[in-house]
């Protein structure tokens, strides 16, 4: 059985993610995160993870970049966002 490979990248400010601020967690229970990379220059973990919150891309392409948003309920959505 073949599934879509739902591969995204977002953003998350090292300092919330030091905090392990709230909705840094939410968002976590999300994904599977695949790698990590810091930059130092922005104060920003760029994270490539998969997700069923992200569309299917094509092998070959380029993960796209997305960001999260926490409800107050706890839901969570990701959206699309030009790089």
């Amino acid at each position: 059985m073949k599934r879509d490979m739902r591969l995204g990248r977002f953003e998350v400010n090292e300092h919330d993610v030091r905090e392990m601020k709230p909705h840094v967690k939410r968002v976590m229970r999300e994904v599977i995160v695949i790698s990590v990379q810091h930059s130092f220059v922005c104060g920003q973990m760029e994270y490539l993870a998969l997700s069923d919150l992200f569309r299917p891309v094509a092998i070959g392409e380029m993960a796209p970049l997305y960001q999260f948003t926490v409800e107050d309920d706890g839901g969570v959505q990701a959206k699309e966002v030009a790089a």
